[in-house]
């Protein structure tokens, strides 16, 4: 025999989120990784502020970085697509410079762009694992070499890195992962904390 239990309801109300209003309006932002996911969204949401906005993805997401520049444009920002493999330091290279030739200046800079390779540490090959730590880790210090002395110089920029909670907690799976993110929580962030000003 089943016995139903009554619970009491409790009712709740939500509390109205107070989300602050700003401005990005004469701002430029490069967004790595832009043509999908977490990347696309934050460079819709920076040019929704106001903010033009370089999109970089590799030539495979070109289609989809292209939409994304349409979106943008269509919003009545500047958008440029900037197709490089984030991996190749000769390629940043040359891509950041032809985006401060064309694109000019860098205020903000999104670095999300990130694999995954799923496999345990002992399925694993050195290979998977260079892919990884250069996708997910060197390119953050590539990219934002290209543009960190000009916002210091400018005295204003933001550079945002777009990291995972596989970081902070690990995970069995991908170490590589927990490996090349957890870094940007011990040393990216600080060193440049008191040059920008307001």
């Amino acid at each position: 025999m089943t016995t139903a239990v009554l619970m009491p309801t409790v009712k709740v109300t939500p509390k109205p989120i107070d989300i602050p209003s700003f401005s990005l309006l004469g701002k430029k932002a490069l967004v790595t990784g832009g043509s999908r996911g977490i990347g696309r969204a934050c460079a819709l949401a920076l040019a929704s502020a106001g903010a033009d906005v370089a999109v970089a993805s590799t030539l495979a997401g070109a289609d989809s970085a292209s939409d994304v520049c349409r979106m943008i444009r269509d919003m009545g920002r500047r958008s440029e697509f900037y197709p490089f493999d984030v991996a190749a330091r000769g390629d940043v290279e040359t891509t950041c410079a032809r985006l401060k030739s064309t694109f000019k200046e860098v205020d903000i800079l999104v670095n999300n762009a990130g694999i995954t390779r799923d496999r345990t540490f002992r399925k694993m090959d050195r290979g998977a694992w260079d892919e990884v730590i250069s996708i997910n880790l060197s390119s953050v210090f590539d990219v934002t070499r290209a543009f960190i002395d000009d916002m210091v110089a400018r005295g204003w920029g933001r550079v945002i890195n777009i990291s995972s909670i596989v970081g902070r907690i690990g995970n069995a799976d991908p170490i590589w992962l927990a490996a090349a993110r957890n870094v940007f929580f011990g040393v990216f962030g600080f060193e440049w904390e008191g040059h920008s000003r307001a």
